[in-house]
């Protein structure tokens, strides 16, 4: 009769620890999912704090593009300007890849064109390059774009 009794008292001890643990694997389960949730919303969405159009406008107010485009800029309105997102392998990350320029005139292609090419750091809106681009053919610019862009 005292085998049954403690026989029956390890059953409950040993019965009291499973579930203890199982409660705490549950929970400690329930926050291993909430958190890799948490995880995959914030890997699903890319948070950039500087825009297209601010780093546009950042590289626009670069001392140095201000004198490069008093020197080699001539009419605004044949000027265009577009950013776009590139891997720089030299820093690791992305920056916005800003170019400036300016075409001799306003037919797209004959001609050269005057540019600066502004890296913009995306986080924190600092110009990390610059690159001029004087006199060049337009579809060498564009050849050098695509070959840095996509090749």
């Amino acid at each position: 009769m005292v085998e049954n009794k403690t026989l029956a008292t390890v059953i409950v001890v040993l019965a009291i620890l499973a579930g203890g643990l199982l409660f705490s694997y549950a929970r400690a389960s329930g926050e291993v999912a909430q958190l890799s949730a948490q995880l995959e919303k914030l890997n699903s969405s890319v948070h950039i704090p500087i825009s297209s159009e601010e780093a546009i406008r950042i590289a626009s107010e670069d001392e140095e593009f201000k004198k490069f485009a008093q020197e080699h800029f001539e009419n605004a309105s044949l000027r265009v300007e577009r950013a776009v997102l590139e891997f720089k392998p030299e820093v690791g990350r992305y920056l916005w890849r800003v170019e400036i320029m300016e075409r001799k005139c306003g037919c797209a292609g004959l001609g050269s064109i005057n540019a600066m090419v502004l890296y913009v750091d995306p986080v924190s809106g600092e110009v990390l390059g610059r690159e001029e681009h004087i006199g060049v053919r337009e579809e060498e610019f564009a050849r050098e774009t695509c070959e840095k862009g996509c090749h």
